[in-house]
């Protein structure tokens, strides 16, 4: 009984000295093609579009978790969206946006929320409105 007592006690004083709360990940870290993004990661997209290659350094297998807010359900594709003026692949580390022009007179915005185990992230573009003529 003392043994198994003093492996316990063993036990929880190496669980207790980590230096990390259990579930706790490194935030993401990203490699981009996109010159013009803020530390918030609000990139800025001209009125006639473009596509933005974005590739997580320290993670694979991510996935989109929300799209303008709203969280994917599980019997949607969270590597490929498409929607009328955008569409969204993940694969493996990289994720490409790409947006079509802008033909509103006004602007317009994408947030895509991104999770890979407990660590997330998110971007935000924001579109000019259509130039005028």
């Amino acid at each position: 009984m003392k043994k198994l007592l003093s492996l316990l006690i063993f036990g929880l004083v190496i669980l207790c000295s980590c230096d990390e709360p259990l579930g706790l990940w490194d935030p993401m870290k990203w490699k981009t093609n996109v010159s013009h993004m803020n530390k918030e990661h609000v990139i800025e997209v001209p009125s006639a579009g473009g596509t933005y290659i974005l590739k997580c350094k320290n993670y694979a297998g991510f996935w989109i978790s929300s799209i303008d807010g709203m969280e994917l359900g599980y019997d949607e594709d969270m590597h490929n969206v498409a929607r009328e003026w955008y569409t969204v692949i993940i694969e493996g580390n990289v994720m490409t946006v790409t947006i079509a022009s802008n033909e509103n007179p006004e602007d317009r915005v994408l947030d895509i929320g991104i999770r890979c185990g407990n660590a997330t992230d998110d971007f935000t573009f924001e579109q000019s409105k259509a130039e005028e003529r």
